[in-house]
């Protein structure tokens, strides 16, 4: 249109396009000949797209690997900070992986017949309530949560089965005699003794629902003992706050001085 001999004011009106854009347009095409956007000026970036789908590929197939695992598979002289901007750009983060099943629906009926069930439970109540837990310790394990590459909604919905081989697959007996019978029950039979009124409430037991916790046996120990079962629903918020004492307790064995022989240990 400049070539006709229209003036800027007079193509703006046309186009409908403000008079300052066609100015600065046709200020570039005579400077440059064209009006695409020149290259940046800069250095090359160092992983070009070849190595971009390289490491999309590493974190589908090794969603566990460390930052630095996966920048080393590079086999370039870079950072791990710029492979990470490189995955951030492509929408894959590194996030905690699920422990927990995912909610079923027979789940939501059990949490809400307990919720209605407890609404009115008065604090002198709740405070009969003893929450307790058992954990394991490893001194060459990492104690920090197992975190996995994932693109941004993204679900696996994949299913595994569970499969348990022979009848010793939980030591049911071996933890009511190291657990229940060592820790459990003493502590239990003290707290009933300190009691100053025989008439009240007994003390009620909160645990997971861990197999070792619900199989017949251990009901049929707890029975026996007088020990008073708190029922917890399936896959309910854990509400037990020993969970971030283990979590602290773990991480300072972590970073110990680890063993490296047996007389060591």
């Amino acid at each position: 249109m400049c070539d006709t001999g229209l003036s800027l004011q007079k193509i703006s009106e046309l186009t409908r396009i403000p008079k300052t854009s066609i100015h600065d347009i046709v200020t570039l095409f005579n400077d440059c000949g064209t009006v695409q956007n020149l290259p940046r000026p800069g250095r090359k970036p160092k992983l070009n797209e070849p190595n971009n789908q390289q490491l999309k590929w590493v974190t589908q197939i090794g969603r566990q690997e460390s930052l630095n695992e996966i920048t080393n598979l590079i086999m370039k002289e870079v950072s791990s900070q710029m492979v990470q901007r490189v995955l951030h750009k492509e929408g894959i983060f590194s996030i905690i992986a699920v422990v927990k099943a995912h909610l079923q629906p027979q789940h939501f009926d059990k949490q809400l017949a307990f919720a209605q069930a407890h609404v009115d439970l008065l604090l002198e109540e709740w405070k009969k309530v003893i929450w307790i837990d058992e954990s394991s310790f490893e001194l060459l394990k990492n104690p920090t949560p197992t975190r996995i590459w994932r693109t941004q909604g993204f679900y696996d919905t994949e299913q595994s089965s569970l499969i348990i081989m022979g009848p010793n697959a939980c030591q049911t007996q071996g933890f009511i005699d190291n657990v229940y019978l060592i820790g459990l029950l003493p502590f239990y039979n003290h707290l009933q003794q300190q009691q100053q009124e025989p008439q009240c409430q007994v003390f009620m037991i909160c645990e997971d629902n861990a197999l070792v916790h619900t199989s017949l046996l251990s009901c049929q120990w707890k029975d026996s003992q007088g020990i008073v079962k708190f029922q917890w629903p399936s896959n309910y918020l854990d509400l037990n706050p020993i969970k971030n004492a283990w979590k602290k307790m773990k991480v300072i064995v972590h970073k110990q001085f680890h063993p490296k022989a047996l007389p060591k240990l």
